[in-house]
């Protein structure tokens, strides 16, 4: 058996994109939950916020997931080159 699962470049910068900025949004918005819980005040909030960020994570990957398995692992290759640069930009 021969695996011929194809993505076409266009397409496979398009997936990658739309991984990017998910995990951009994913990890932007994981500063502002450490915050919530650092604050006084009630703590379903950095909880709810947390399962927020995780549920739109998991549908954005899955909705990727719909146009084949290249296309998963390259948006979640997006997701993985956005940790890094999200977390370069809190300042020490």
């Amino acid at each position: 058996m021969t695996n011929t699962a194809t993505l076409s470049p266009l397409a496979g910068a398009v997936f990658l994109a739309i991984g990017f900025i998910a995990g951009a949004v994913f990890f932007g918005l994981l500063r502002l939950n450490a915050r919530l819980y650092a604050q006084k005040g009630p703590v379903w909030r950095p909880v709810g916020l947390s399962f927020i960020r995780l549920l739109a994570l998991g549908a954005v990957l899955a909705v990727t997931a719909q146009s084949g398995t290249v296309a998963l692992l390259v948006a979640a290759v997006g997701v993985m080159i956005a940790r890094p640069v999200m977390t370069k930009m809190v300042p020490p």
